[in-house]
């Protein structure tokens, strides 16, 4: 990906163009939203970034008729290595966001168990699962119900096996 995506909500008070301050340099943002409806600062930010961006390739605007301002910010190293940001800005907490890596990881595992799900053929249900089922399919007429593990157990066994290969693979 290209871009770093900024969404700062407004604080259920509608923005206007001349509400906001947006200052891009290649490694230095500062936004500033201010209401003249309330007159108050509604929030700043003025700090380093954590990897430098092309500012003439950044862009803002208003989105949700003015309760969000989105920004985005051209990276201006795209390679692979230095796609991902841990954070914008210096010193802020780190992401959840996957890497290009994790992101392919992540895609790879679930062809992967699509894969062999459908090798396994189809589940074989007991009586009483068969019997729920049919319940639930009179109960919800024209709504597609198929049986499914959606225990704790089941989930927890599929997020470790997930974390396994991903551990295995950043090594």
């Amino acid at each position: 990906d290209t871009l770093v995506h900024i969404f700062i909500p407004t604080k259920k008070v509608r923005l206007a163009k001349s509400d906001i301050t947006v200052v891009v340099k290649s490694r230095h943002l500062r936004i500033e939203l201010s209401s003249e409806e309330t007159g108050t600062s509604q929030f700043q930010m003025d700090k380093p970034l954590q990897k430098l961006v092309v500012p003439d390739e950044c862009n803002w605007q208003l989105d949700e008729g003015g309760l969000y301002l989105h920004v985005e910010l051209a990276k201006k190293d795209t390679s692979s290595e230095g796609e991902h940001w841990k954070r914008v800005w210096d010193g802020h907490a780190q992401t959840m966001a996957p890497s290009a890596e994790e992101r392919k990881q992540i895609k790879d595992m679930a062809r992967d168990a699509l894969r062999a799900e459908a090798e396994e053929g189809p589940q074989v249900l007991d009586a009483s699962q068969e019997e729920k089922l049919k319940r639930w399919k009179e109960l919800l007429p024209g709504v597609n119900v198929e049986w499914g593990d959606t225990s704790t157990d089941s989930v927890q066994s599929h997020r470790e096996d997930a974390l396994g290969c991903m551990d295995s693979a950043s090594m």
